[in-house]
């Protein structure tokens, strides 16, 4: 019998991991590196839990933020948005998947440095104190210098996921909300045009992020 091809596992992987599917991801990578113990796979399955479970600890630390930097954080997210045509909501009104016709409102917490680029991913806290990773596709490594902490940004037609890893014992479960959705999108549903989040350096100006 042919033994399996390790790249097809590996590439596999890759692609899972980029979607941010990562028990699939694990599950290729764990494959891939039984197979052929060379490829560096193990690694791979390294970095996606030291992500995943950092991300966990920051939400459930909720950033080590003090207090009342917090609260006064939170006190500057704005609710409603005369100017715009949709309805703001907080984290918790979102449903699995793709909400449409309605925006989150958020601060940028901190910058979560991952072992890939793509996507790019900061922790956000919502007018109700929710905290979340919010992931952006289809961006350039700009954003990291245009989008700081305290910065307000507000996310069209967000799409919701809760991210969960069981590898080897690690049980992780966060809640992730993706700024715009790719072709693969991580419900693997349907095709969808690229969307981009506004930041909001202050409440009287805005720019997109490009």
């Amino acid at each position: 019998m042919t033994e399996p091809n390790p790249d097809l596992f590996f590439n596999r992987g890759t692609l899972f991991e980029y979607l941010e599917r990562y028990n699939e991801a694990t599950a290729d990578f764990a494959m891939a590196h039984q197979i052929d113990p060379n490829l560096g796979a193990d690694k791979k399955c390294d970095n996606i839990i030291g992500f995943v479970a950092h991300a966990y600890n920051v939400i459930k630390n909720k950033g080590k933020i003090k207090t009342n930097k917090l609260i006064d954080m939170v006190k500057s997210i704005p609710q409603s948005l005369p100017d715009l045509p949709m309805k703001v909501v907080d984290i918790s009104q979102l449903q699995s998947g793709e909400n449409p016709d309605v925006m989150v409102s958020m601060k940028i917490v901190n910058y979560l440095e991952k072992p890939t680029d793509v996507p790019m991913c900061f922790m956000a806290v919502d007018f109700k104190h929710n905290f979340c990773v919010t992931s952006i596709y289809h961006t350039n490594k700009n954003l990291q210098d245009r989008v700081r902490s305290g910065s307000h940004i507000l996310i069209k037609n967000p799409h919701l996921v809760i991210v969960q890893l069981n590898f080897k014992g690690y049980q992780y479960t966060t809640s992730a909300s993706r700024s715009l959705r790719s072709p693969a999108s991580w419900s693997m549903d349907r095709c969808s045009v690229k969307m981009r989040p506004t930041v909001r350096s202050s409440p009287r100006h805005s720019h997109d992020v490009a």
